[in-house]
């Protein structure tokens, strides 16, 4: 069949559905799934059509109606308001493939002024449907949702042209049909948010949320009025709801709106028995006309919706919602906290011809209330000994590099942080060239204005700073054993006279130690390995006397092993395992354990106790 007479079948056919369909009684599901697939199959032959025949896909179109005087002439991103938004809506939407949304609100002939997350999307798809124009000269190869420059030029371009439109035949989409029967509506306040203090200047801040309810059928909302305790053009220059992260509708506030609300034409869909969380959000201008605390309410009916059987359902909400323009601006808040992935407290080697740098701290700057630029940082270290300097990390960018000292200074940092968002950096240091041992712990004190974290707010007003971030310790070498806990034991010998006193606790601690570095060599004195006995009181924990000390190395007696056996060479491990009794037990109440109290190499390096408090054993209470 050729094209021509394929296109006047499926005419004949779409024809006949509409004869034929009430004789035959077919179903609104079948009925409808019919259409689609002859909608889509028109869809297809047409683009067929236009490339065989050469045909125009449409004469230019005038400027849209939202564009009437309008000129693209400042950058647009997501959250801002205005006629341009507008009049970028209307022109996305004159195509399928750039429009901003099917149905609702963003739609065609429904566009808003709010540029929210579907018209970003809807940006995306223009500039890569233009990307030899727009996206090409800029070195990119997507779409950023950006109003830029370039993005600008073309619609600005396309406003004087005239503008194509490629006609698309909507696919209906199949629905289930919901029985039609009368629902109910009913609707809350949700906890949160509540008591939301509001900064000048601020955009999209929640203030309250509803809960939309619908029983027995699904119910469409449509409208919604909210009462304010006063003028609330004199607090806020912006309302909207949203269904999630998706506005459903948006209104400049303005001295008309007085102390009521009504939104319209909402399309708020309420599955039946389901319910739907609508957010409240609100925009503050730079300097409100007058702050202060406002309160919403939803009063007399003042949500109204359709169920499927036709029926108007009311709703009124109990109670109110609180929120508070501040009472003058509200500059950054800067919170200094440390991240998860600070580095552990544990070994960094170090090289005796090269310097070597290791990272010691890893710490947040959380900024809310307002944007804001971190200019100084003030970094404190336990001690400066064999380190040549101290550097300050944006990812793996030095941003700040000065000489060791105890407190070092990073001035003219520049760093901006946006408000509701967090900047990880990083301090390292760089350890001289040596085999000399060493150890630093760095930290970020509590800070205060002029204190150990300097920033400045966009909005200009005071800073407010909280928090600090201390490092664990980092312990340096050149050639070091790591130690890997592995196992623990410990038991408890009854008198084998009245079999009821304890007379002894026998302890067993096994572990790992693998050498880095270099090859290390565990002497066979008390230099070596020690295992000790504790008894804990009131919580005091007091050494006490312990017999059978026994120390191997692989299976080897520690005391009689040869120098061979007991060398570790580097990157590989030995298993090390101790054991001691505690005798005389006498003292009722008393908690008794055994712990590894020394771990050396080469007789004259000892691990510091923090590396080694893992090997311990558990504690037992003698008990007469």
């Amino acid at each position: 069949m050729n094209r021509l007479k394929k296109i006047i079948a499926v005419l004949a056919i779409a024809g006949l559905f509409g004869a034929v369909a009430p004789a035959q009684a077919l179903t609104a599901e079948e009925l409808l799934a019919s259409i689609q697939s002859l909608q889509a199959e028109l869809n297809q032959l047409m683009t067929e059509y236009q490339t065989l025949t050469g045909a125009p896909a449409a004469p230019a179109a005038s400027v849209p109606a939202a564009c009437a005087g309008v000129t693209f002439d400042r950058n647009l991103s997501q959250t801002m308001t205005g006629t341009d938004v507008k009049c970028l809506q209307a022109i996305l939407n004159l195509t399928v493939d750039t429009q901003v949304a099917a149905s609702s609100f963003g739609s065609l002939g429904n566009e808003t002024t709010y540029f929210g997350s579907l018209t970003k999307a809807a940006v995306i798809n223009f500039q890569e449907k233009y990307a030899t124009t727009i996206l090409a000269p800029l070195g990119l190869t997507a779409g950023t949702g950006f109003v830029g420059a370039a993005t600008r030029t073309k619609l600005n371009a396309m406003l004087t042209g005239g503008i194509p439109v490629v006609p698309v035949v909507p696919v209906v989409p199949v629905v289930p049909v919901e029985e039609q029967i009368e629902g109910d509506l009913t609707a809350r306040w949700l906890p949160s948010p509540t008591g939301v203090e509001v900064n000048w200047g601020a955009t999209n801040v929640a203030v309250a949320a509803l809960e939309l309810s619908a029983e027995d059928s699904s119910i469409r909302v449509d409208r919604i009025d909210i009462t304010f305790s006063a003028d609330i053009w004199k607090k806020i220059d912006y309302l909207a709801l949203y269904d999630g992260d998706s506005a459903v509708k948006g209104t400049d506030i303005d001295s008309s709106v007085g102390d009521r609300l009504r939104l319209t034409g909402l399309g708020i869909n309420v599955p039946k028995d389901g319910t739907k969380t609508i957010t409240v959000k609100v925009n503050v201008p730079v300097m409100p006309r007058v702050p202060g605390s406002m309160t919403l309410t939803i009063v007399g009916d003042g949500i109204r919706g359709i169920d499927t059987a036709g029926i108007t359902q009311y709703a009124t909400v109990s109670g109110s919602k609180i929120f508070t323009v501040a009472a003058a601006g509200v500059g950054a808040r800067v919170e200094t906290k440390v991240n998860a992935s600070n580095p552990a407290e544990g070994i960094a080697l170090i090289d005796a011809d090269v310097a070597t740098e290791h990272e010691v701290l890893r710490f947040d700057l959380k900024v809310t209330k307002d944007t804001a630029q971190v200019g100084t940082i003030v970094v404190t270290l336990s001690t400066a000994t064999n380190i040549n300097s101290v550097k300050l990390y944006d990812g793996t960018e030095v941003i700040g590099s000065e000489d060791a000292s105890t407190t070092v200074t990073f001035d003219d940092l520049e760093v901006d942080i946006a408000k509701d968002t967090t900047k990880t950096l990083s301090v390292k240091v760089e350890y001289a060239a040596t085999t000399t041992a060493g150890s630093v712990l760095v930290s970020i004190a509590n800070t205060t204005p002029e204190g150990t974290v300097v920033a400045v707010s966009e909005n200009d007003e005071t800073v407010t700073y909280t928090g600090s971030a201390t490092g664990n310790t980092i312990y340096f070498y050149s050639v070091s054993p790591v130690v890997t806990f592995v196992s623990q034991a410990i038991t408890e010998t009854e008198d084998p006279v009245t079999s009821t006193l304890t007379e002894w606790f026998d302890g067993t601690i096994t572990f790992k130690l693998t050498a880095q570095g270099e090859d290390i060599v565990i002497p066979t004195t008390t230099a070596g390995i020690v295992i000790s006995g504790w008894s804990v009181t009131d919580a005091t924990s007091t050494g006490v006397t312990t017999t059978s000390q026994l120390i191997t190395i692989d299976g080897k007696i520690l005391s009689s092993a040869s120098v061979a056996e007991r060398t570790i060479a580097a990157g590989t491990y030995r298993t090390i395992v101790a054991k001691a009794r505690i005798t005389d037990v006498d003292d009722t109440g008393e908690y008794y354990n055994f712990k590894i109290t020394k771990v050396g190499w080469d007789t004259a390096h000892v691990l510091a106790d923090a590396l080694i408090v893992i090997l311990k054993t558990d504690a037992l209470i003698f008990v007469k």
